[in-house]
């Protein structure tokens, strides 16, 4: 489970609005073959705030380029309409979508279980999913409902699991 954490920290380097100096950009780790990706969490208001940090991740991206987001949840605040979902994910994060980066969504304690459904969250229906990319295994949760069937799932998942990550 270290190794787990130490990945997810990695991520959210990668989003923050923290610009990095010259000197520190020979820190990120950009060995061929890697798994890159970016996390964000608390997204889904649709205003400036999260238009910025959406910039902020592309061009982060030309330093660091990730292939993928996990999202930690309350992805859409608000509304869950067609229309909410066009302007509280798809209009800010339109760029990134464009160049093919996929969004791995977690729901949270502000997110409707329907989100699950949602095409670019890639959730394929599943209120929890494990996802492999590259050496790595990733298992997202439903914060909301932490139930038996969930953490056994959980445990038989680690437990069985042949990825390095």
């Amino acid at each position: 489970m270290k190794r787990f954490l130490s990945l997810v920290l990695l991520g959210v380097s990668v989003a923050s609005a923290y610009q990095p100096a010259a000197k520190d950009r020979l820190d990120l780790p950009l060995k061929d073959n890697s798994t890159r990706f970016a996390v964000i969490g608390d997204m889904g208001t649709g205003k400036k705030p999260q238009y910025e940090v959406a910039a902020k991740m592309e061009q982060y991206r030309k330093l660091f380029p990730y292939d993928f987001v996990i999202t930690l949840g309350d992805n859409i605040y608000g509304s869950q309409s067609a229309s909410a979902f066009k302007a509280k994910f798809e209009d800010p994060y339109r760029p990134l979508l464009e160049a093919g980066v996929n969004f791995y969504a977690s729901l949270g304690n502000h997110d409707n279980a329907n989100q699950r459904l949602y095409k670019p969250f890639n959730m394929n229906g599943k209120r929890y999913y494990s996802f492999k990319k590259g050496k790595a295994e990733f298992f997202s949760l439903d914060s909301n409902y932490m139930d038996r069937e969930q953490t056994k799932w959980l445990e038989t998942g680690l437990s069985g699991s042949t990825a390095v990550w």
